[in-house]
């Protein structure tokens, strides 16, 4: 079974074992737990940008984080919909459901790089929603890429919530 959402397609197959980030999961929960045997554990997970901080305090990390937070909820619709992952799973008839919540922390320039990557990646979409302008995410990459070539700063990663649930 092939599920399509905004121009991306999730393929699911039957099995005992199952994947999923959070928006795969809020729209396509029955298609998704279906196709898992009984007994089978589906496991989804998103990350809260808002949870990114640096060391020192850097404003234009946060603001970066902010506009690629900002750009996802304008552009998914959902508001804080990771703390509903449990509820999730349940309402997908899903038992022995179960939560946990990580957080890395970025100490080399390589993974200090992954916020002023997805930024890039990001930029059409957080200036088509108004939230900044091209300069604006010029100035931020450059000062992102600076902190990443700084061996004192640490940066931490999204937390990540992950939420599972076995078939019945």
């Amino acid at each position: 079974m092939t599920e399509r959402q905004g121009g991306a397609r999730y393929a699911i197959k039957g099995g005992d074992a199952g994947r999923a980030r959070l928006e795969m999961m809020a729209r396509f929960k029955a298609p998704v737990t279906r196709a898992l045997r009984p007994g089978g554990v589906f496991v989804s997970e998103d990350d809260d940008l808002r949870t990114c901080f640096c060391v020192p305090q850097r404003d234009a990390f946060e603001r970066a984080a902010r506009l690629q937070h900002d750009a996802i909820e304008r552009r998914n619709g959902w508001r804080s919909t990771y703390l509903r992952l449990p509820a999730l799973l349940r309402e997908a008839g899903l038992a022995d459901v179960g939560l946990s919540l990580s957080q890395s922390v970025w100490t080399d320039a390589a993974t200090k790089s992954i916020l002023p990557i997805s930024l890039a990646l990001m930029a059409d979409a957080i200036i088509g929603e108004g939230l900044a302008t091209r300069d604006e995410i010029d100035a931020l990459l450059s000062e992102l890429d600076a902190l990443a070539e700084d061996p004192a700063s640490l940066c931490a990663a999204p937390r990540t919530h992950q939420a599972w649930g076995r078939k019945r």
